[in-house]
């Protein structure tokens, strides 16, 4: 599912091309720090609000959160006032599946359609829509492209649950297929027998998205060796066996470090100065714990994918071009990214995504690897005590 960009996409994907790497070591770093305060979830809130009859003004948190509330009442959604007020004020519902659902009801609530959900998803929510191994969103998804509504949606669930389950051994499992055949459902009825028929297939979350992970963790290994002899003029070798020995090339400095039988990086680059959107879920050790288990979240996915993607491909160019990087690849590492997001089932990168930004900055610079881990050590190292590899 694809989404046009918008004026304010568009200024801030000419941000990253302003940028001067010739006279600035970190030209990105106060446009980053300003990411701090981004207003993606209201100004999309606003927008569709708007296309439902809100009249109040723009800067107006309360009156808006009234609005969305009557709507909310008139089509029997149970979000709360209070609620509305705080994700419009403070921070847009959390990004677990219960958030989720609040985003879902607050889509319905704004008159939304499938496609334009899908874009509130990903423009103003930052987070993948419609995961279709999901039986409430697979209901959802179906509603939204059918006109029916929360009611609509709830209903159909209950029915669903009242038919007992049974193991499919010949189930779909491929998370792009399924919603394909949702979209092309029409009835209700035709919808849960599908669903009913196939969701014995929805256990394994994510296997696709995991089997790439891991296949760019093999191949990040191996460029990682030669990448740190190139990099840093070394000509001993070294070998890159670990999730810990690759993050500390790539960030260029080791987390689990220790002096005196003390960690000399007392807090994590969770705890840093990067804004909020950009330093969550940052693809650390824990993270890929929880990608192996099974249990990350999709914003742990992506990020992983977005960041072992940036690393295999301009490790690879400076590995093969290493006496002649050029600033020029900055579109085929989008082209690629925006590729292999799709293949895992997720959505492009989008330029008002602080931690997406993060990356294409980079990969615009002179040297893309050199430009990220410089971020690292201005919003996080230059805090710490340093141990740099």
């Amino acid at each position: 599912m694809g989404y046009t960009h918008n004026d304010e996409t568009q200024f801030a994907e000419n941000t990253i091309f302003e940028m001067d790497f010739d006279y600035r070591d970190v030209p990105g770093k106060e446009y980053i720090e300003s990411l701090n305060t981004i207003t993606n979830f209201y100004d999309y809130t606003l927008k569709y609000a708007k296309k439902c009859g809100y009249q109040g003004n723009d800067d107006d948190a309360d009156a808006l959160a009234k609005f969305i509330f009557k709507q909310s009442e008139e089509k029997r959604l149970e979000l709360s006032f209070i609620t509305l007020k705080n994700w419009l004020k403070k921070a847009p519902p959390s990004s677990n599946q219960n958030g989720r659902e609040n985003v879902y009801k607050l889509c319905f609530a704004l008159g939304l359609n499938a496609h334009q959900t899908g874009e509130f998803f990903l423009k103003a929510y930052l987070e993948r829509p419609f995961n279709y191994k999901n039986i409430h969103e697979d209901v959802y998804y179906f509603c939204l492209n059918n006109g029916l509504s929360y009611a609509d949606a709830k209903c159909i669930i209950d029915k669903i649950n009242t038919i007992p389950y049974l193991h499919n051994p010949d189930a779909l499992d491929d998370t792009e297929q399924i919603g394909k055949d949702i979209e092309s459902i029409k009835s209700e009825e035709e919808l849960i027998k599908y669903l009913c028929e196939n969701r014995s297939g929805f256990s394994v979350q994510n296997k696709k998205a995991t089997e790439k992970i891991l296949q760019l963790i093999s191949e990040c290994k191996r460029l990682a060796e030669m990448e740190y002899g190139i990099t840093y003029s070394y000509e001993d070798s070294i070998k890159v066996e670990s999730i810990d020995e690759l993050l500390d090339v790539i960030y260029n400095y080791s987390a689990r470090a220790t002096e005196n039988g003390e960690k000399i990086y007392k807090k994590s680059i969770s705890k840093s100065k990067f804004p909020s959107y950009i330093k969550e879920n940052f693809p650390q050790r824990e993270q890929f714990k929880n990608i192996e288990k099974g249990t990350a979240s999709f914003d742990v996915i992506r990020k992983a994918l977005i960041m072992l993607q940036f690393y295999c491909y301009f490790s690879d160019a400076i590995i093969n071009q290493a006496d002649n990087l050029e600033q020029g690849l900055f579109d085929d590492f989008v082209t690629e990214t925006n590729s292999v997001l799709s293949e895992c089932g997720y959505v492009q990168l989008y330029w008002r995504n602080p931690y997406d930004w993060m990356f294409g900055y980079c990969a615009w610079a002179l040297n893309p690897l050199s430009a990220f881990r410089d971020l690292i050590y201005e919003f996080y190292l230059d805090d710490s005590e340093e141990d740099v590899l």
